[in-house]
């Protein structure tokens, strides 16, 4: 189904898709799902989608999820000194943040644990 709104003054229309348009829908998920992915600009291995031509490897995993994780890293940074200025504007006191990132394939293991004190 469609849902279309052409302006605020304008009612929302349903346009209902009919049994030949359904490969249509098919190829139009197909390319939202890789916009999206994109437009994050995350690995469709981390997604859990599966692409032609990749066997989608632990080893690959592995290697997405550090170069994702270094990106992950300075937004966690960027969060915990905001996080840190807002403690220490309320005079808060002490506080710790730990923000725990688990490696794929194996929840025991820890990529890193960040701890913050103000």
């Amino acid at each position: 189904m469609v849902v279309s709104k052409d302006s605020n003054e304008s009612k929302a229309t349903f346009t209902p898709i009919s049994q030949e348009q359904e490969g249509s829908f098919k190829e139009l998920k197909a390319i939202a799902t890789e916009t999206i992915i994109t437009a994050c600009q995350w690995f469709p291995s981390l997604a859990g989608i599966a692409t032609e031509g990749k066997l989608g490897s632990n080893q690959q995993i592995a290697q997405e999820f550090e170069i994702a994780i270094r990106h992950v890293g300075k937004l966690q940074n960027k969060f915990k000194e905001a996080f840190r200025a807002i403690i220490n504007l309320t005079n808060s006191g002490d506080f710790d943040l730990k923000i725990i990132t688990n490696k794929p394939g194996n929840a025991t293991k820890l990529t890193g644990i960040y701890k913050g004190r103000s």
